[in-house]
């Protein structure tokens, strides 16, 4: 599945255009490992990674956000 970021004053919110797409980030830079829930705050510098994820899908390109 496809992957997209929406940065606003409620955080970095993950979609995807695959309804059963589900979503791991990390906040440093590193390789997503952490379990998307809710929507998170970043810090000025943050480089956020994240890797969308469907059972019937192959996983998705990791995008990458700097904040």
């Amino acid at each position: 599945p496809s992957n997209e970021y929406l940065n606003d004053a409620d955080g970095v919110t993950l979609t995807s255009v695959t309804p059963s797409a589900s979503f791991k980030y990390s906040l440093d830079g590193s390789y997503p490992s952490l379990t998307y829930t809710a929507p998170f705050a970043t810090s000025s510098g943050d480089l956020v990674r994240a890797i969308a994820t469907s059972a019937s899908l192959n996983p998705s390109s990791i995008t990458e956000l700097n904040t």
